[in-house]
């Protein structure tokens, strides 16, 4: 058994082993949290805004493939994306995410 001496208090390499998995798993837990968060944001956005960050950001659409799905111009789908960042960052801003 490997032991480490800090300020007068023993530790086994096993407890350093298991503070550290507990770190990872509290990092996960919290951007798991914060994921969510984000959902639950997205929610509130109006449809047409959800829809056009839903495309760009998680299913990686292109703007030009975005406008040609939702047949509307490329222009109009970059204003829409532009304006939907906006109020998303707004609503992230009032959460303090």
């Amino acid at each position: 058994m490997v032991k480490f001496v800090k300020k007068k208090q023993e530790i086994t390499l096993e407890e350093v082993y298991e503070i550290k998995v507990d770190e990872n798993h509290l990092t996960k837990l919290i951007e798991e949290e914060k994921q969510k968060e984000i959902f639950r944001l997205l929610l509130t956005l109006k449809s047409s805004y959800r829809e056009i960050i839903v495309q760009y950001y998680y299913n990686n659409l292109s703007l030009k493939e975005i406008a040609y799905i939702n047949n509307m111009k490329y222009s109009n789908a970059k204003v829409l994306l532009s304006r939907a960042r906006k109020e998303f960052a707004k609503k992230v801003k009032e959460k303090e995410l």
